[in-house]
């Protein structure tokens, strides 16, 4: 009444059972039995890891219940259910993972795979070019520790090297081929600021006696003027375009010859000595007129005795200019 019988493959079976009375009556029933083969399923996992990194793996195919051994028996978290699991071998080595599914009709199929853990080799720090320091609007490129083969920067870049402008902590993680990372100690890119630089210009009328600052000249041919670099920084040095370092440049006639008649632009960079960085070059403007030709005074009419009328006269007189006489009179 309770028979039992092994199938040696799997299929759908139709099971009959007949049932026969002592009065000879006979009646039959069947049933269909499916037989499974168990699950066809695979291990989806990386055939190396690294340690102390958890190692994901999962199972590919259709399973009831799948219960997994990591082949880590030191360890006290080495079995886990479900098809996407996860394990942190704590020692490199190799490792044979086992996973059992097992379907609806209670077949199992036990497959099992080999993880190679390595040991973490990645270290090292952040290295600059041209260096740390930097001044205001330049960059620098920052290069990783070597053996990953991809980065994840502070700054949010994936690449390789980066190249920054800002003053700020830097760090990049590195992940090489097995998993494997490192995360590098913070490196301080430093931004220094440039000096800040104005350049003014004024007459000079004698010893003591000068006009208001400008920010550029006017001026005729022969007069006295300086230039004057004013700095945020009292240690800066200077280069001028006509190739002195002084923060003063002087036209007299006894520093330096005074300008022909032309438009000038005289241009200085300012340099902190502490930092290097230097200044945007700053330029000022400089117009030199020429002076009037000498004029000619002829005598129109009188004795040139000095009781007598005499009236004087600018030969040739240029429209465009105004004439003073030495006795305060004005005009031609």
């Amino acid at each position: 009444q309770h028979p039992a019988h092994t199938y040696n493959s799997a299929g759908v079976y139709t099971v009959t059972l007949t049932v026969a009375t002592i009065s000879g009556c006979v009646d039959r029933r069947s049933h269909e039995v499916i037989i499974s083969d168990g699950p066809t399923v695979s291990i989806d996992v990386s055939p190396s890891g690294c340690e102390e990194v958890a190692t994901r793996m999962s199972l590919s195919g259709l399973a009831y219940e799948v219960s997994w051994d990591f082949g880590d028996p030191a360890s006290a978290e080495n079995t886990a259910e479900g098809t996407s699991v996860a394990h942190t071998y704590n020692a490199s080595g190799s490792y044979s993972v086992t996973a059992t599914a097992t379907d609806v009709y209670g077949c199992s199929a036990v497959i099992t795979s080999t993880i190679d853990i390595r040991e973490n080799n990645l270290s090292g720090i952040i290295t600059a070019v041209p260096g740390a320091e930097i001044c205001d609007g330049g960059t620098i490129t920052l290069s990783p520790p070597t053996g990953g083969i991809s980065w994840e920067w502070s700054s949010g870049m994936s690449t390789e090297t980066i190249s920054v402008a800002d003053g700020d902590h830097y760090t990049v993680t590195l992940t090489d081929e097995h998993q494997c990372s490192h995360t590098t100690p913070p490196f301080l890119v430093t931004v220094h600021p440039l000096p800040v630089v104005e350049v003014m210009a004024r007459e000079i009328f004698g010893p003591d006696d000068y006009g208001v600052w400008q920010s550029s000249l006017e001026i005729c041919e022969g007069e006295d003027f300086e230039l004057r670099v004013f700095s945020d920084g009292s240690s800066d040095t200077y280069l001028w375009n006509t190739g002195s370092t002084s923060s003063v440049l002087t036209f007299d006639g006894h520093v330096a010859d005074h300008p022909v008649a032309d438009d000038y632009s005289y241009e200085v960079v300012a340099t902190n000595p502490t930092t290097s960085c230097e200044s945007d070059p700053v330029a000022i403007n400089v117009t030199v007129h020429d002076l009037p030709d000498v004029p000619v005074i002829e005598l129109v009419s009188g004795s040139r005795c000095s009781f007598d009328a005499n009236v004087l006269e600018v030969r040739d007189a240029d429209a465009s200019l105004q004439y003073v006489w030495s006795d305060g009179q004005v005009g031609t």
